[in-house]
């Protein structure tokens, strides 16, 4: 996927957006941001158009596609304006998914249940969705990993401090 970015990169140079490494051109961070947004408007027309109930149609989903990669390419654009590899782009999803996993948790369930989430107590009801996002978490971070003490006091504030002290 490195080889995206660094294709985004050219794109950029090609179409004569210049810029320092090391650097942070909000005047160009903001064209990318506010070109992104523009796109996933774009991706809204069609979706809003497909369904009027005096006018039914279908969805144009080549349209919305290309709109999605749009998207993409101010993504692109973004993580290059950063200097961002796509390793750091990974890492920095993984915990984003991580701390929205403990939201999720933190949001359902008391301190009491979250430390029986983790002693795997399957006769305890609670939502599914608790346990898919516990499942995702420990996917990301190994159970063994997870202060327990910790994690049960405030589980998002909790996973965004393991991944701010790195």
């Amino acid at each position: 996927m490195n080889d995206l970015i660094e294709l985004q990169s050219q794109m950029m140079r090609a179409l004569g957006i210049e810029w320092q490494a090391n650097s942070l051109p909000l005047d160009l961070i903001r064209e990318a941001a506010i070109g992104a947004n523009v796109e996933a408007a774009e991706v809204l027309d069609p979706l809003n158009k497909a369904n009027r109930p005096w006018k039914p149609r279908t969805l144009d989903k080549d349209h919305v596609q290309e709109e999605i990669v749009d998207i993409m390419f101010y993504v692109l654009e973004l993580f290059v304006l950063f200097g961002m590899s796509w390793e750091d782009v990974i890492k920095a999803y993984k915990s984003k998914i991580a701390i929205n996993c403990a939201r999720v948790i933190e949001a359902l369930l008391s301190k009491q249940e979250i430390d029986l989430l983790f002693v795997g107590m399957p006769d305890i009801e609670r939502p599914r969705n608790v346990d898919i996002a516990f499942q995702l978490l420990i996917s990301i971070i190994p159970k063994e990993e997870i202060d327990l003490v910790s994690f049960c006091q405030g589980p998002s504030k909790y996973i965004r401090s393991l991944y701010e002290g790195e």
